[in-house]
């Protein structure tokens, strides 16, 4: 699962908004879904992904390395989408594969990627998915 940057607000309002950016955010999956089945919160929420590190959770370094490269090459485009008009709540994700077997793992969030998210307002998440260490295969537990 890759590294993803969510933009969350009104649905007419982002969407309009999304065109005038640099990057190729999507409407995620679950904010179509809700939509086209009209189950999206009364205000018309919705959330847009932009991929910002394709590397899997068993690597969670080099998401962290490459989320930090991104902020830093573009700040001044996030700084744009931070006041066009709908968007209310930003998350960086993170997904992290934490085999079975394992007892612990460490890993290192550098002050330079918090300074960047907290200067434009963006949350940070981290998506802990358990897996299977032979195979390195998801398995997703329902909610």
């Amino acid at each position: 699962m890759p590294t993803v940057l969510r933009i969350s607000g009104p649905y007419d309002q982002l969407r309009h908004s999304m065109l005038a950016v640099p990057f190729e955010f999507t409407e995620s999956i679950a904010s179509q879904r809700k939509r086209e089945h009209g189950q999206a919160p009364l205000d018309g929420r919705c959330t847009f992904d932009l991929t910002v590190s394709d590397v899997d959770g068993d690597r969670v370094p080099l998401q962290i390395e490459e989320s930090e490269s991104f902020f830093s090459r573009h700040m001044e485009a996030l700084q744009r989408v931070q006041g066009l008009e709908g968007v209310e709540d930003w998350c960086l994700d993170f997904s992290w594969s934490f085999p079975r077997t394992s007892s612990g793992q460490f890993n290192h969030f550098p002050s330079s990627l918090l300074q960047n998210c907290a200067m434009l307002g963006i949350d940070i998440q981290v998506s802990v998915y358990a897996t299977d260490e032979k195979s390195h295969q998801w398995e997703l537990q329902p909610a």
